[in-house]
């Protein structure tokens, strides 16, 4: 996910300007990040790295700084050491929303205690959880019962099933294509997992896809 899917005041420039001046305010501005997008409740276990590297630039900054303030230099160590905390935190609730996908979306699982104990969480959190991805968008249509504990998706099949309706970017000419070499038998199917999210497609080879989930764009191989 690229700086132009998001407002300015989410770039990295700005991000990196506030971690070095005013560090609650990077916090706030990566949690905002997160919630800005789909994509974005996917990108934080990629962008752990960058995050912790930040966090400890902060840290060196703040050492160097107690000779002449040590208030400043505690501020700053301190701030280090949140952001990285909460790179961690951002990174392992990005790798359940993945987890999530793969169990409800891929594998047909509906039962909520079964996802939590999947995942090794307590049931409110990962009630929690799929109440937000909801409210992103992410799980678009989705059934969320307290009563019965469970979620339903629309138009969800096996791992290995098409997911109806999702491949929403395939040009005329290869639908013609496919369909022409579908009619002599000799179409060729394949099955792809998104980038981004990890939810699972199937459709011609060679197809662009559009991930209903997180919005990222691929090409079946």
């Amino acid at each position: 996910m690229n700086n132009g899917s998001y407002p300015w005041y989410l770039s990295w420039p700005v991000i990196i300007i506030a971690f070095l001046f005013f560090w609650p305010a990077a916090i706030v501005l990566i949690y905002l990040r997160t919630q800005s997008t789909k994509g974005g409740a996917f990108a934080a276990a990629s962008n752990k790295k960058v995050y912790m590297i930040l966090g400890g630039i902060l840290i060196l900054f703040g050492l160097t700084r107690f000779k002449s303030s040590i208030p400043m230099a505690l501020f700053m160590i301190v701030g280090g050491a949140a952001i990285i905390y909460y790179a961690n935190t951002l990174a392992k609730k990005a790798s359940r929303n993945k987890s999530y996908i793969d169990l409800l979306v891929n594998q047909g699982e509906t039962s909520i205690d079964k996802v939590a104990n999947m995942l090794n969480v307590r049931y409110d959190v990962a009630l929690k959880e799929l109440k937000t991805m909801k409210s992103l968008g992410i799980l678009k249509g989705a059934t969320i019962d307290e009563q019965s504990r469970s979620v339903s998706i629309t138009r969800v099949q096996n791992a290995a099933g098409e997911i109806s309706g999702m491949v929403n970017s395939v040009t005329g000419a290869l639908i013609g294509s496919a369909s022409t070499a579908a009619a002599s038998g000799a179409a060729e199917t394949v099955e792809g997992a998104c980038p981004g999210c990890g939810a699972k497609y199937t459709g011609p080879k060679g197809s662009t896809v559009t991930c209903s989930y997180c919005d990222a764009t691929f090409v079946l191989h």
